[in-house]
């Protein structure tokens, strides 16, 4: 992944007003930071990377970090799992600054900024966005979907668990998720069962992979991950 510039929230559709520069847009493929406001004196910063071809028929993967949601740990997300792969295969890749698990409380002031900004300013199919997450953004997955479950065709966590009632997720019925989990990350073994459980009784359909000698940081084929994508997806 390239060192990302930053340039601002442009054209973004917001009660909130945005003083918009000049700075120049950053080369298809590379990585641009935007700050994007959630309320009075706070942003939310997005990684930002765009196909070689911008095409309204573009998907969008959603991507939540591991851990405290850091930059770097952000960066570290996007090119362990996403970057090139998807960007090669035509996909917009949106990842968000944030810790995770806060989206249970902050989603709603977070998810929809971040929709907002992606219509005002990504070339893509609102049909076909992917929330995925990792760790702490396993857990936030879940909450970022329930937001607004009608913008998302599918979810992946990797871990990811979701606490909640089952009845929560009801509004996912008919979509797909993938959850996977390491066979030696005996803490999110459980979890990962049991939110299975959950989705599949709102009728979601569920993948759960348990990844061989593998602990709670997966090592795993990018290929893979955007193979099973592309096909729910129907690409």
């Amino acid at each position: 992944m390239s060192t990302p510039s930053r340039t601002p929230g442009r054209a973004l559709i917001l009660a909130i007003s945005l003083s918009c520069s000049t700075a120049p847009e950053p080369a298809p493929g590379q990585a641009r930071l935007v700050d994007v406001p959630i309320g009075k004196n706070e942003t939310v910063t997005l990684l930002v990377i765009e196909p070689d071809q911008p095409v309204t028929t573009a998907p969008v993967i959603l991507a939540f970090p591991w851990g405290a949601g850091t930059l770097s740990l952000l960066e570290g997300m996007l090119a362990t799992y996403w970057d090139p792969e998807a960007v090669a295969r035509g996909y917009n890749i949106v990842g968000v600054q944030v810790l995770g698990s806060s989206l249970e409380t902050e989603g709603v002031r977070v998810i929809p900024a971040v929709l907002d900004w992606m219509d005002a300013n990504l070339s893509y199919d609102r049909s076909k966005v992917v929330a995925v997450g990792a760790s702490n953004g396993g857990r936030g997955v879940f909450h970022a979907v329930l937001t607004d479950p009608d913008r998302f065709a599918a979810l992946v966590a990797m871990p990811g668990q979701y606490g909640g009632d089952g009845g929560d997720l009801a509004p996912l019925a008919g979509k797909d998720a993938w959850l996977m989990v390491g066979e030696l990350d005996t803490g999110w073994r459980a979890p990962t069962d049991d939110t299975k459980d959950r989705l599949e009784s709102q009728g979601v359909t569920v993948r759960v992979d348990v990844v061989p000698g593998q602990g709670h940081v997966l090592s795993l084929s990018q290929n893979l991950l955007m193979d099973w994508i592309d096909g729910v997806l129907g690409r």
